[in-house]
């Protein structure tokens, strides 16, 4: 998968660049723009893909929680 593609799938699913590049890689968001220019393996890919589900569940957790104590105000 291009770069370019990666690039949107993260865009799609309402995360950040920088989120993917220091859970999936380890790396700042800088590198992982290096990183964007060239195709992705398959193993590449799957790490991303991870990844974005891992950052996905915790932005859920912490809204349910939010809204779990807004609504005890």
């Amino acid at each position: 998968m291009s770069g370019e593609e990666v690039r949107k799938l993260i865009l799609a699913n309402n995360v950040k660049l920088w989120e993917v590049a220091k859970k999936a890689f380890g790396i700042s968001d800088g590198n992982f723009s290096r990183k964007l220019r060239k195709d992705f393996t398959d193993e590449e890919l799957q790490k991303v893909i991870v990844a974005i589900e891992e950052l996905k569940s915790e932005k859920r957790k912490t809204y349910e929680l939010f809204q779990t104590i807004e609504s005890k105000k």
